[in-house]
C-alpha cells in the first residue's frame, strides 16, 4: 500500500474510531500558524461524564469510606465538566516494522502541534476553553488512542 493511500485511509478510520466514542468531529488537516492540525474535535461534557462514571464503577474498593470518598470526588469533578477541544494528530502505517506509528510523534512534532493548537485557540477566541492533544496510531485495522499525549498549555 502506499504512503498516501495509507495516510488516507487511517485518517478515515481515526476519524469513524473517534465518532464512534463520541466525540464531535470539527475540522479535518486544519492549517493554521504554520502548522497543520488532522482532526479538531470537541468531547462533549456527557460524554466525559459518562467515561468518569464507568471507570468508577468498573473500580475495586477497599472499604465502604473508599468508595464514598471516590464518589464525593467524582461528583465534584463532574460538576466541573465543560466540552472540551481534542486536537488529534493521525499516524499511520501499513506494519509496525519501523515501530509503532506514535513513536514518530517527537518533540519537533510536538512543538509544531502545540503552536498550531494556541493558533487555533487564538483565532476561534476559545483561549479559556479546556482542551488536550491527542495522537491517534493506525496500523490496518488496529487503532492506538493515547489522550493527552503531548502536554501543552495555552
Amino acid at each position: 500500500m502506499n504512503d498516501v493511500r495509507t495516510w488516507i485511509l487511517g485518517e478515515e478510520q481515526a476519524v469513524s474510531f473517534l465518532k464512534k466514542k463520541g466525540f464531535k468531529i470539527v475540522e479535518k488537516n486544519c492549517k493554521i500558524g504554520g502548522s497543520e492540525i488532522d482532526i479538531v474535535a470537541i468531547l462533549p461534557k456527557s460524554v466525559q461524564k459518562r467515561q468518569i462514571i464507568g471507570n468508577f464503577k468498573e473500580r475495586k474498593f477497599d472499604s465502604l469510606s473508599d468508595k464514598r470518598f471516590f464518589h464525593k470526588a467524582i461528583i465534584s469533578e463532574i460538576k466541573e465538566l465543560q466540552d472540551m477541544w481534542v486536537f488529534v494528530e493521525v499516524k499511520a502505517r501499513s506494519s509496525k516494522k519501523f515501530g509503532e506509528p506514535f513513536e514518530a510523534v517527537g518533540r519537533g512534532k510536538q512543538h509544531n502541534l502545540e503552536r498550531g493548537v494556541f493558533f487555533y485557540l487564538k483565532k476561534n477566541n476559545h483561549k479559556n476553553l479546556p482542551f488536550r492533544i491527542d495522537v491517534v496510531s493506525v496500523v490496518d485495522d488496529e487503532i492506538t488512542h493515547i489522550e493527552n499525549a503531548v502536554n501543552a498549555s495555552v
